[in-house]
């Protein structure tokens, strides 16, 4: 899990990916309060909540408190947070955040207050359904990927409907 910022006092990404087939989920939130990150961890828990095992974040002080670590602990299972200034400790999080910032998605500076969480959506979409040739020799899209494995999840009813909404 981790953030990516706009300008100072603007909205941000918070973004999740899962380790092993790199799917990305990323939902606005309006600011880096405690409260504005707890609602995008609920949204996160109602869409993929059955699929989470762990979580693992950077200590910035939007993740890093009362409200948010409880949640995580007590709904979405163990919560991991990486040392200070040892980014690649969540290295597949901080390339797929790369890719959110290539210059046709959202470059530095963009105010994501101005952008619409449908329009988040279509980019994830796409980010999701690119062949991962670097990292898997199958070359298959995390989106692919991840709905393969949580078939069984799916068929058991263990899954809200909007499986790949993101």
């Amino acid at each position: 899990m981790d953030g990516v910022e706009g300008p100072i006092n603007d909205s941000l990404l918070v973004t999740f990916v899962e380790r092993k087939k790199r799917f990305q989920v990323a939902l606005k939130a309006k600011s880096k309060r405690a409260v504005d990150i707890l609602k995008v961890v609920m949204q996160f828990k109602d869409r993929f909540g059955p699929y989470v095992k762990s979580i693992t974040y950077d200590n910035g002080w939007e993740f890093v408190n009362g409200l948010v670590t409880k949640y995580i602990r007590q709904y979405l299972g163990d919560l991991y947070i990486a040392n200070s200034y040892a980014p690649y400790e969540r290295g597949t999080n901080e390339r797929t955040n790369r890719n959110l910032r290539a210059k046709w998605y959202f470059p530095k500076g963009t105010r994501f207050s101005d952008v619409s969480q449908q329009r988040v959506d279509q980019v994830v979409k796409e980010i999701n359904s690119k062949p991962l040739t670097h990292a898997n020799k199958q070359q298959k899209s995390p989106q692919y990927l991840f709905k393969r494995a949580t078939k069984h999840l799916r068929q058991r009813g263990q899954r809200p409907s909007q499986l790949v909404a993101s």
